[in-house]
């Protein structure tokens, strides 16, 4: 899917697409009797209304089913960006227990990479491609949680901690990495838009009587809306139906605060 369609507000994609249903399904009947010439049937029209209240239900049960799936995968990212901003807290919080340059300077390292991940991960999440800055930043922050594993080997508790954190911050990162890449397979969408086609030949089938064609216009427009809410869900990390790094901007400032208290002298604190 086009990325710069996310640009555009949910509400106004919704609307098109209620629209763009409800047009297609209106003016199909007139465009294939005038345009096409197709001599009004009877029969014919019967039959392509039958088709069409089955074929229309199905579209709506299968997007409907989609757009659930959707949902959950929206949801399930914001977790996932709640999970890390907590894990950066957490890990910041173990780096406190230690006493050393060496556990400044990682702490040092988990703002960084926590600034990194908003700054220029969300923007590269969004564009759908990898970020080698945010890759770099936590390689620097390993690099020093190991440079602190050596120089403090006798604080094992505090250790493990540290180690954990790390791990889960590198397991979250993965996740949302692979969420942000996520959304349907072109398969399910292909799917719609045949399901769809099928709709829209049956439609211009019938016989084009207001009385008959008006109320298949509604439910033309209930499925248009159900794909428009698809389609601004489908991508976890684009539009404004998305994910955002709203948690982990909210433990920068956290992070920041802990290490001004930090650099006060002792005598300073509250």
């Amino acid at each position: 899917m086009a990325a710069w369609l996310y640009q555009i507000p949910s509400t106004v994609l919704i609307s098109l697409a209620v629209m763009l249903a409800l047009g297609i399904c209106i003016a199909a009947p007139w465009v294939a009797h005038r345009a096409f010439r197709l001599k009004p049937n009877d029969e014919r029209s019967s039959a392509a209304l039958d088709a069409f209240k089955l074929i229309g239900p199905l579209t709506g049960i299968f997007t409907a089913f989609l757009l659930l799936q959707s949902v959950n995968r929206l949801n399930d990212a914001r977790k996932l960006v709640e999970s890390q901003a907590m894990n950066l807290l957490q890990l910041d919080r173990a780096l406190g227990r230690v006493e050393s340059s060496e556990a400044v300077l990682a702490r040092q390292s988990v703002r960084d990479y926590a600034r990194i991940l908003v700054d220029r991960g969300w923007p590269a999440m969004r564009a759908q491609r990898p970020s080698p800055d945010v890759a770099t930043a936590l390689g620097v922050l390993s690099e020093r949680i190991d440079a602190l594993a050596r120089a403090s080997a006798g604080d094992r508790s505090a250790l493990e901690l540290i180690s954990a954190g790390l791990e889960a911050i590198g397991d979250v990162q993965s996740q949302i990495e692979a969420a942000a890449a996520g959304g349907l397979p072109d398969t399910f969408w292909l799917a719609v838009i045949l399901l769809l086609l099928l709709m829209v030949a049956e439609a211009a089938m019938i016989v084009p009587r207001w009385p008959v064609i008006l109320p298949l216009a509604g439910y033309s427009g209930a499925v248009g809306l159900l794909i428009g809410l698809l389609f601004v869900m489908d991508r976890p990390f684009l539009g404004d139906q998305s994910a955002d790094p709203s948690p982990i901007e909210r433990s920068i400032v956290t992070l920041d605060l802990r290490a001004q208290l930090m650099s006060r002298p002792p005598q300073a604190r509250p």
